[in-house]
């Protein structure tokens, strides 16, 4: 091999281990990995600064009338209408006549007794004065009081042993209460209202006869309510009878004030529950419809509400510095259904308050800020 031999092998060679290196670089330069960018979870957060919270417990009932009386008939006749008709929906004042059940030969026969008691007295008064001077006059004042069309007024009080003797022989006593049981009897065919309300159910007509223990109808009181819920066990040591509150319509929103008036001591064995009576008293209400409310007991200081699934087991929350979340350990104060009352936290805190577990412990994380 002659010397230019040489030289061409050997500048082959160069150019092969130039154009291997060469590529190897380029096979380097793009082997490299592209960036990575980390995933971030987005939580909701909310900056909270402890305060005096009020502890309140949430409560939702129908409305059912204060006073609900079944109306029945305690003697038999026909039956009339007072000044009002009697029919479902009609109001009536208290006292006012809702029925009459026809008592014309009762009365007949009451105004004669009554007439039979009155000569009675008539018999006795001249006997009273001559032996019982000073009672004489009293009595005879009462028997003018008599009308035998109305009830017989109360009789004077007797005090003397043996003027009392001398009545109970001439049978004033016996006759004077023989005449009062038929006077009790009569106002039985006079139903009258026992409060202010209005007929909810009927079940006779006009002129209909009614037998002795027949239903008559249902009254409600007008304007006078109650409210029945029930509440966990655990939270009626927070409650007080007196207790003032606000509740409202699930369907229209309109709100009434309720008063805790009644607090049940049995716990319902299935669920766990005791009774809290609650009264509302306005007139625009109506008996049957559901309501909603929160009943205020007691005050936590030094603390901040969070909804209840913020909290990460029983008593841990997470806080949010610098965009990493860390589980923080709390005191819980109180919770119920909806929310949780928390205290331990010293001055402003980002808070996330939607649901996470505890692998978000340490992460870096997007916050959604919501209104303090």
């Amino acid at each position: 091999m002659n010397k230019r031999q040489i030289i061409i092998v050997l500048a082959g060679v160069a150019i092969l281990a130039l154009a291997f290196l060469l590529s190897g670089m380029l096979t380097k330069e793009g082997a490299e990995k592209p960036k990575e960018f980390q995933m971030l979870t987005a939580v909701q957060l909310k900056k909270m600064t402890p305060n005096t919270i009020v502890r309140t417990i949430p409560i939702t009932g129908r409305l059912i009338p204060k006073q609900s009386v079944m109306l029945y008939a305690e003697v038999g006749g026909r039956a009339t209408f007072g000044s009002k008709p009697f029919k479902e929906g009609v109001s009536f004042g208290q006292g006012e006549v809702l029925l009459r059940i026809n008592s014309d030969e009762l009365q007949s026969s009451l105004s004669a007794k009554r007439s039979n008691f009155q000569s009675l007295l008539a018999s006795v008064i001249p006997d009273l004065k001559l032996d019982f001077v000073d009672a004489a006059s009293e009595w005879e004042e009462y028997l003018f009081e008599i009308d035998t069309d109305k009830k017989l007024p109360p009789l004077p009080e007797v005090e003397d042993k043996k003027l009392k003797l001398f009545l109970s022989g001439r049978k004033v006593f016996s006759e004077y209460y023989s005449v009062a049981e038929m006077e009790t009897r009569f106002d039985k065919h006079t139903i009258r209202a026992p409060f202010r309300g209005s007929l909810t159910k009927v079940e006779l007509d006009e002129s209909s006869l009614v037998r002795t223990g027949q239903p008559l109808g249902t009254i409600i009181s007008s304007g006078q309510y109650e409210i029945e819920a029930g509440v966990s066990y655990t939270e009626v040591d927070y409650m007080k009878v007196g207790t003032t509150f606000t509740m409202a319509d699930i369907n229209t929103g309109k709100e009434y004030q309720a008063k805790v008036v009644r607090i049940n001591d049995s716990v319902d064995p299935q669920t766990q529950q005791v009774k809290v009576y609650a009264a509302i008293t306005d007139p625009e209400a109506k008996s049957g419809i559901y309501l909603k409310g929160q009943i205020p007991a007691g005050e936590v200081e030094e603390a901040i509400a969070i909804p209840l699934e913020a909290l990460v087991g029983e008593d841990q929350i997470y806080l949010i510095k610098d965009s990493i979340a860390t589980l923080q350990k709390v005191e819980v104060a109180y919770k119920n259904g909806e929310q949780a009352i928390i205290s331990g936290l010293k001055g402003s805190v980002d808070v996330v308050i939607d649901k996470h577990n505890e692998a978000l412990n340490g992460s870096k994380v997007a916050p959604v800020n919501l209104a303090e």
